[in-house]
């Protein structure tokens, strides 16, 4: 998505890290700030005082160590996962096992990083925070636009029968077939086009994707 880096790079990233350790959360606020000069980074040194920041403001990302003063990290996540189900949240911990790994995959957590001894672990954990909420970004980004566009918008996968994995709008207007409709059978939308247009839709789409990877058609319904 062309758009994800712009909208990243042109706003502030706001982060929440949680550590017991007041000098584990003032170490990786001062790198994170210094590895990306759009990062701003408010700091918890508590579950609850983490909890009571996310309450009052709103964050691109939470970064959390597992173990914290009377709950744990994964504990924190699925408290943030009910109040917001796509909020970046990264698991930070110098407690890494399988367990702990496979318990919070199932909390919903997005991403999971161990933590080192050097400071390469912050340039990792940098990338790891602009990649999230790039994604987050972008998808926000495309949920606006397709709540806002008059016509319909489709995403479907480059293998045999070409199947659908994405289509919202007014296609039963457009194409006479409502959405599922479309999903459960590809070949309606094939169908729908002007049977004049379609030998030169289905050429010069297969032709400008092998060319340039990416197409623009006008054709007739």
């Amino acid at each position: 998505m062309r758009y994800a880096q712009p909208l990243l790079s042109e706003r502030q990233v706001e982060i929440l890290h949680v550590d017991d350790s007041p000098q584990m959360t003032s170490v990786t606020a001062d790198c994170l700030e210094q590895q990306r000069e759009r990062f701003e980074v408010w700091t918890a040194n508590s579950a609850a005082d983490g909890l009571a920041l996310l309450e009052d403001r709103r964050f691109d990302c939470v970064v959390s160590d597992y173990e914290l003063p009377g709950r744990t990290g994964v504990e924190v996540l699925r408290s943030v996962r009910e109040r917001n189900a796509e909020l970046p949240f990264i698991l930070f911990t110098g407690k890494g096992s399988e367990a702990v790994a496979s318990e919070a995959i199932s909390a919903g957590v997005t991403d999971y990083l161990q933590k080192g001894s050097g400071l390469e672990q912050y340039e990792v954990l940098s990338n790891r925070i602009e990649n999230a909420v790039g994604r987050d970004r972008a998808t926000h980004h495309l949920e606006l636009l397709i709540d806002n566009l008059p016509g319909i918008v489709y995403q479907h996968l480059d293998e045999p029968s070409w199947p659908l994995v994405l289509i919202a709008g007014d296609c039963e207007e457009l194409f006479g077939y409502t959405a599922r409709e479309l999903q459960q059978d590809v070949h309606l939308a094939e169908e729908a086009i002007h049977s004049d247009d379609l030998a030169y839709h289905n050429q010069t789409l297969q032709n400008e994707l092998e060319a340039h990877g990416q197409y623009e058609l006008i054709y007739r319904v």
